[in-house]
């Protein structure tokens, strides 16, 4: 975020799309604040009013950080007739033109008008203390179309927070979204005594990736506690109790009743409808949709309203007596608000389920069929997407999926049909037989936990108890509360409670993925379904990133653009996982161990149409990878990036750290050797790798490499081979930035800069520049294998970025000149044509791709390998200096 804030005035129009990315993640104030910044600056004033107003709406505007004068200043440029906020315990308003004043200004609380006193202020505007008694919930609405009207101050004064029991008392957190610098002062009662207001004023500790988020820590002793307390609320000055409150310190007991499960009657199948436990604990988009659904599907519906206003579907479905509404003025936790549900239908099935996961009537009526076929069964419950474990489409961690991809996932679901699976129920929603549910004595009330907790507890119990817990993969209920649009809090909670139930079931973590195979149906049926109608390739590669990556990602992206669609294999770390996804989606791969899930993917490429294949990289695949366009009666095409087809370490740098100079095989058996590379990458020796490699050359329909130097090099070992000359890059036709003048000429080296990428050679000239005061000052955009060693010796380094960032980057330094120290022989060079992009003349060594670049387009110096740092130090200095009397240092980037 602060790349992008500082970019809102150095480079404005890179800036803006940064910010919105992070606006749309992390709406809140300070980034709305920056990007309505940036759009002002670029004159779309109309934008940047809309984007102001969002903010204003649900964030308190500070004095003194500037967003005062920002909100004056698109006033000011035409973006209304003024903005109305609020700052602390005040109402701000500032209305455009001379001698404007708030007399004309009618400000209501619904239907409730209200009175401010204003007064004026030094800034031009106006202030007024916030009227007491508006209530929660009301908008504050003008008749003047103001920039942030209607203002709602109850997302202002939101609280949100976490609290939990620990082994020394109670601990948590808390921060107000609305106004993240405002103090916090939070209520405490024990047993319903309240015990005095508490000041969350810790430092921030709670991790998270918000980065505007301000959370900060409390604490409450064991010895504030009194003795025998049972129940710890914890509110915030907006009335609403944090999550985890309240904390029951003594669990509820449940007695089991009805004994086990063990000779349940054989014909006791259960035809009446279950009776549906819908509870709101938090007003979300879905709700009414869901429960217009689940009314519709003839099954009684008790609605408990935690904590919330129901909605005015719920209260008119309530009136209709369509449905049995219970409210709590404060909310009790799920397990407390569903057993109270259930005990107001006694002798029904029960399906405990929340406002926002997106259930309707079919699977509900799955759900009821899966249950009633088995009078064993106590516990069924559906696939999700809002697991902390184990749910779908992702195993290990809970996703946020748009409601368009949660019905396509549900649709999947259902088409692929998998059976029930016997394993622990867990999730937001179960379907619970009444006896078991009776047995049991209903869920373990533990005060305020995540529905993942509640439910999973519930199924081991009842698993234990000799009932059987299954899930039900063709019915997927979507959870749209989950992470994206879910507080911090919230996610603090489902993960302590992941964390007690892994305390109070030690076997948890060592159970198999039951689940394995039907998370891995749908994949298979998702990587069909995506790539139906259109002419499929299989890219082989690895999955270390870098500039194969890239070439990678561009090649899918173009053949997307002609109709055609990418499947890419990638190699695992151990030589006999690899994993199959598709280019254009960021989902879940497929996992394959190879070779004895051979048959099984060669099957599903069938399945999805594999017409070609590309071999990009086999480094770390098995063997068995080569036999592919075999097995699928294929043509492949083999593409170049670098010499792991010849050499055992892909870049011909010997012991010594440099290119080795392409010694004797004997030579090259021993270095295999001497770097333990044979054990897993050649694994019977140099020869045996370079002749089954000729083979997979021969045998290719087509071969592409990038640079002449490297159909040359290739060409010493596998003689006679017909190799297209393929530029990754197309000319950019970018205007090089003018070259600053300066006292000291700046140096750019751009890239992740390892061994072979020349780190010895850098640090060396950094040594040297700084032992003789040179005029030479080193950047690296990028990182290195050791930042700390070159940051000591003097130089600047940026860190990590991603592509979309690499070129405003390296144009911000400023630079002089560019320097490649890459020691081996390259068969292209993104980070060669960034600098060229950037208009820097570039200094390399006189080897490989980058070498014949330079030559062919004179645009830079190469130099021969193993010259001094003092020597390279000095042709820096002469090319920056020449640079400076240069007019335009911009290249066509194929160096044809």
């Amino acid at each position: 975020m602060a790349w992008a804030t500082a970019l809102t005035y150095s480079d404005t129009t890179r800036a803006v799309p940064q910010l919105e990315a992070l606006a749309r993640e992390h709406p809140g104030g300070e980034i709305g604040a920056a990007l309505a910044a940036a759009l002002l600056r670029l004159g779309a004033v109309a934008r940047a009013a809309e984007v102001l107003a969002a903010v204003l709406r649900r964030n308190a505007i500070p004095w003194g950080d500037g967003r005062v004068e920002l909100a004056q200043a698109i006033v000011a440029a035409g973006g209304g007739c003024g903005w109305l906020g609020c700052s602390g315990d005040e109402l701000r308003l500032f209305l455009r033109g001379a001698g404007a004043s708030p007399t004309e200004l009618a400000l209501w609380a619904g239907n409730h008008r209200l009175a401010p006193v204003w007064r004026p202020c030094a800034d031009g505007g106006w202030a007024a203390p916030i009227p007491a008694g508006i209530p929660i919930g009301e908008l504050l609405r003008t008749n003047l179309p103001l920039l942030g009207n209607p203002l709602d101050l109850t997302a202002i004064r939101r609280v949100e927070g976490f609290v939990e029991a620990v082994a020394d008392g109670l601990r948590g957190w808390a921060w107000q979204p609305g106004a993240p610098e405002a103090p916090i002062r939070l209520q405490v009662s024990f047993d319903a005594r309240v015990a005095g207001a508490r000041l969350a004023n810790g430092p921030q500790a709670v991790p998270h990736d918000a980065p505007t988020a301000r959370p900060r820590s409390f604490a409450i002793p064991v010895a504030d506690i009194p003795h025998g307390t049972r129940v710890v609320r914890v509110w915030g000055a907006d009335g609403r109790d944090l999550a985890g409150s309240p904390l029951r310190l003594r669990p509820e007991a449940r007695p089991v009743r009805g004994g086990r499960a063990k000779t349940p009657e054989r014909d006791g199948r259960n035809g009446a409808a279950p009776v549906v436990l819908l509870v709101h604990t938090e007003t979300h988009p879905v709700a009414d949709a869901v429960l217009a659904s689940l009314l519709k599907s003839g099954s009684p519906v008790i609605a408990v309203a935690g904590g919330i206003a129901p909605s005015a579907t719920l209260r008119e479905a309530a009136r209709d007596q369509r449905l049995l509404l219970l409210r709590w003025r404060r909310p009790r936790g799920l397990a407390a608000a569903w057993n109270a549900a259930a005990a107001c239908a006694p002798g029904r099935d029960v399906l405990a389920t929340r406002g926002d996961l997106q259930l309707d009537a079919s699977g509900l009526g799955a759900l009821h069929a899966t249950v009633a076929a088995d009078s064993r069964i106590g516990v069924a419950a559906p696939l999700s997407n809002g697991w902390i474990r184990g749910g779908y489409p992702e195993a290990d961690r809970a996703v946020a999926l748009e409601p368009g991809r949660a019905d396509e996932i549900a649709a999947r679901a259902q088409r692929v049909a998998s059976p029930p699976i016997e394993t622990i129920a867990r999730g937001g929603c179960l379907y619970i037989r009444r006896r078991c549910f009776d047995a049991l004595g209903g869920f373990q009330d533990r005060g305020d936990e995540a529905a993942n907790v509640v439910v999973e507890e519930f199924g081991r119990r009842a698993s234990a108890a000799g009932w059987r817990s299954l899930i039900v993969p063709l019915v997927f209920v979507a959870d749209l509360g989950v992470i994206g649009s879910t507080s911090l809090a919230q996610r603090a909670l489902a993960a302590a409670g992941d964390h007690g139930l892994d305390s109070r079931y030690p076997e948890r973590g060592k159970e198999a993925d039951a689940l394995a195979t039907a998370r891995h149906a749908l994949d298979m049926d998702r990587l069909v379904q995506a790539v139906r109608g259109r002419p499929v390739t299989l890219i082989v590669t690895h999955n270390e990133g870098g500039g194969i990556e890239r070439h990678v990602q561009e090649r899918c992206a173009a053949r997307a653009r002609a109709g055609g669609a990418d499947v890419l294999l990638r190699s695992g770390p151990d030589g006999t996982t690899a994993t199959l996804e598709l280019a254009s989606e960021a989902a879940a791969p497929l996992c394959y161990k190879l070779p004895a899930s051979r048959a099984a993917l060669v099957q599903l490429l069938t399945r999805v149409g594999v017409g070609r294949i590309e071999f990009h990289h086999l480094r770390r695949h098995h063997r068995a990878v080569r036999d592919l366009p075999q097995q699928l009666q294929v043509p492949y095409d083999v593409v170049l990036h670098d010499y792991a087809l010849l050499c055992p370490r892909a870049n011909l740098v010997a012991t010594s750290g440099r290119y080795c100079g392409e010694p004797d095989l004997a030579a090259c058996e021993r270095c295999a050797h001497e770097h333990e590379l044979r054990p897993r990458i050649a694994p019977d020796g140099v020869a045996a790798l370079r002749a089954e490699s000729a083979a997979t050359l021969r045998g290719a329909a087509r071969i592409v490499a990038p640079s002449h130097d490297t159909v040359r090099r290739f060409g010493r070992y596998v003689p006679d081979l017909a190799i297209e000359v393929q530029a990754w890059e197309a000319p950019a036709g970018h205007p090089p930035a003018p070259t600053p003048a300066a006292r000291r000429a700046r140096v750019c080296v751009p890239g992740a800069i390892n061994d072979a990428k020349g780190y010895e050679v850098l640090l060396d000239c950094v040594r040297e520049a700084a032992a003789r005061r040179l005029p030479l000052e080193f950047v690296v955009v990028g990182h290195t294998r050791d930042d700390a060693a070159l940051l000591q010796a003097g130089a600047f380094v940026t860190g990590h970025y991603t592509e979309a960032e690499r070129a405003a980057l390296i144009a911000g330094q400023r630079a002089h000149v560019g320097f490649l120290p890459s020691v081996w022989p390259e068969t292209w060079s993104y980070a060669l044509s960034a600098l060229w992009e950037a208009g820097l003349p570039v200094l390399c060594f006189d080897l490989g791709a980058q070498a014949e670049r330079v030559r062919a387009t004179g645009a830079g110096r190469c130099i021969p390998l193993g010259t001094p740092s003092q020597m390279i130090n000095d042709v820096l200095n002469q090319l920056a200096d020449s640079a400076k009397n240069l007019p335009n240092c911009g290249v066509n980037l194929t160096g044809a």
